[in-house]
């Protein structure tokens, strides 16, 4: 039989290392828990893919109005410009809480109805009915994709508009296709990397061994 006082105190000891180990993994887990949602939350971005020809065309009036996720969202149609009239989209579209606009590209191809030598469309970014970045004359008979923003532009809640404010043509003019992808970044959220897990789990299970030990 083991010495009186050795199985309490064992036992005791064991209790505090259990407690010890519960309370290490309780810490593990919590911290891998924030690691998780940090994961989770960058793999539920949902970026737009907006195409005419799926989900329906964009109505001169009222303009629709889009919702963007991080990543590159897509608004594809077509327009036209000719003789018998012009069909050019515009639409209104929200960034999520906190993010930036970091890059806009249209992207086009061009079907001309005849001879054709100027043949042109103008967009900007408006927000509040203010322009937000410099006008861009997109050559229809020039190369692709155009950039439309070069520089970050930071949401603060309110909806912005994808705004024609013109075009040209000399000659017959004709009809387009066109994409335009529009690059939205998070805003920054600190979230623990691996190694730094890492670190930490070591650093408790050290502290349990050594309370252990002693």
């Amino acid at each position: 039989m083991l010495p009186p006082g050795w199985t309490t105190q064992h036992g005791n000891s064991r209790t505090k290392i259990g407690g010890t180990m519960k309370k290490w993994i309780a810490g593990l887990v919590a911290v891998t828990a924030v690691f998780g949602v940090g994961l989770a939350d960058r793999a539920i971005a949902a970026p737009l893919n907006y195409d005419e020809s799926i989900d329906g065309e964009l109505p001169s009036f009222p303009l629709s109005q889009l919702t963007f996720d991080v990543g590159v969202n897509t608004v594809s149609g077509s327009g036209k410009f000719d003789d018998s009239g012009s069909d050019v989209d515009e639409f209104r579209f929200t960034l999520p809480t906190g993010s930036r606009l970091t890059s806009a590209t249209f992207a086009f191809e061009t079907t001309l109805s005849g001879p054709t030598t100027l043949f042109g469309i103008g967009y900007a970014l408006t927000r509040d009915l203010q322009q937000v970045t410099p006008d861009v004359i997109i050559d229809l008979l020039g190369s692709s994709p155009v950039s439309l923003v070069s520089l970050p532009l930071e949401d603060n809640g309110s909806i912005l508009t994808f705004f024609n404010f013109g075009q040209h043509k000399s000659g017959d003019g004709g009809t387009w296709d066109y994409t335009v992808s529009f690059t939205v970044e998070a805003a920054a959220v600190p979230v623990p990397e691996p190694a730094t897990l890492s670190i930490l789990a070591a650093g408790l299970l050290g502290l349990a061994l050594r309370r252990r030990s002693s």
